[in-house]
């Protein structure tokens, strides 16, 4: 499986979130073939979506140590801004 790693910051990103699971609704056979590791903020409802479709995932919403997500990433999907 490619894993991808979403960070949205610690607040999350409305935008992202919503991207990525338009993304998974559209594209089903990516279900098989994806991991995800998601920075939601506080929508971690996002865990119970990934799960639903069989699509093995990481949600939280903060975590001191990101280097650990970056090296286990494939593809790194993220925002913009000072803190990115």
């Amino acid at each position: 499986r490619t894993t991808i790693f979403v960070q949205g910051g610690s607040q999350g990103s409305q935008f992202i979130n919503t991207i990525i699971k338009q993304m998974v609704e559209e594209f089903p056979e990516l279900s098989s073939l994806i991991q995800i590791i998601h920075q939601t903020g506080t929508n971690t409802q996002l865990k119970e979506f990934y799960t639903q479709r069989g699509i093995p995932s990481h949600v939280f919403t903060y975590d001191n140590d990101m280097a650990c997500y970056y090296r286990a990433a494939d593809l790194v999907i993220c925002r913009s801004g000072a803190g990115a």
